[in-house]
């Protein structure tokens, strides 16, 4: 199926009563173009292009782009940009009014790029969400999980705010999540151990999927070192982690990829932690999503393939494939 016609009648279902709005950039402005000609055939529909709004990257939600959002009172939304140093504060802020002050029903994707969409965004979504549920189920009630890979991964986490299903599927109002989907998601109470990072979220997607895996070293819940070969992607995760906001070194996600589709790595976190395996996230926790009683701006997630998941001494996944499908 058309990646547009996904986005705008399978993920959104979007109707003619809708007002669609799409946030993009001009790097991926031909994405842009190709939703807003499927779904103008639809519904209302307004096209916005984030530099217009001010010189990237945006350090802050801007006020003249909140304005013509209230104007506009969008019913569905979708955003996809390059991601930049810096912006995912105000990717935050974005999604927090659309969510709160507009009940959106809404398709993130930072990051975006010509692989994914002639990928991820050409899945089965209907079927990914029996597996991310059937998933949810095995997960939802966990005391502990154990992952673990030939890597060298060994995480334990006990304890979870509620866990959440990104299925790809938003069609009632207020729910939202990114694309390419599948995967379910909480934030863990406590989390320990090592984690063998193959692939690196936020702007650090720029290094692709890496051939030696960073180590991040985890202590009750926060991670206290950084071990890679290469001095300068180590001290820019150190800056990033250890200089950043408040809660910024601290585990704000676990979650288990579902998207049975995906058959290789791309290089490109937006699709590649929905991979069957296993991935962590430092910063915010999604805490309107998860409860968790904690924030952060920032949010980077990183990810360990090839994963064994033991939830509460059941094995669910060997070597990042489910035993329980």
């Amino acid at each position: 199926m058309d990646p547009a016609e996904v986005i705008v009648r399978v993920s959104l279902d979007l109707k003619e009563n809708d007002r669609f709005l799409i946030i993009s950039d001009r790097e991926n402005s031909v994405f842009g173009e190709k939703i807003m000609d499927v779904a103008n055939k639809i519904c209302e529909t307004v096209y916005l292009e984030i530099e217009d709004f001010g010189k990237r990257p945006l350090m802050k939600y801007p006020d003249r782009m909140r304005e013509n959002i209230r104007e506009f009172k969008p019913t569905a939304s979708c955003y996809l940009a390059t991601t930049k140093p810096g912006e995912v504060s105000f990717r935050i802020s974005l999604i927090n009014d659309l969510i709160k002050n507009y009940r959106v029903r809404h398709v993130h994707m930072p990051g975006l790029d010509e692989k994914i969409w002639n990928s991820g965004l050409r899945a089965d979504y209907n079927e990914v969400m029996k597996v991310t549920m059937k998933v949810l189920e095995m997960v939802k009630e966990a005391k502990d999980i154990n992952v673990s890979n030939e890597l060298g991964t060994e995480i334990y986490a006990k304890g979870f705010y509620k866990w959440v299903p990104d299925t790809g599927i938003f069609h009632k109002q207020g729910e939202w999540g990114n694309l390419p989907a599948g995967e379910v998601f909480t934030t863990p109470k406590r989390i320990e151990g090592k984690f063998y990072a193959e692939v690196l979220g936020d702007y650090f997607i720029k290094y692709g999927r890496l051939k030696e895996p960073v180590i991040f070293e985890i202590e009750s819940s926060e991670v206290v070192d950084i071990k890679y070969e290469k001095d300068d992607l180590r001290r820019e995760l150190e800056r990033y982690l250890f200089e950043g906001p408040e809660n910024a070194t601290r585990v704000g996600e676990f979650a288990i990829g579902t998207n049975i589709f995906l058959k290789e790595i791309v290089g490109n976190l937006l699709q590649d932690e929905k991979f069957p395996g296993v991935h962590i996230a430092f910063g915010n926790p999604i805490p309107e999503m998860t409860g968790a009683p904690w924030s952060c701006e920032v949010h980077l997630d990183i990810i360990s393939l090839k994963t064994t998941v033991i939830v509460d001494e059941m094995e669910i996944m060997r070597k990042g494939k489910f035993t329980i499908l």
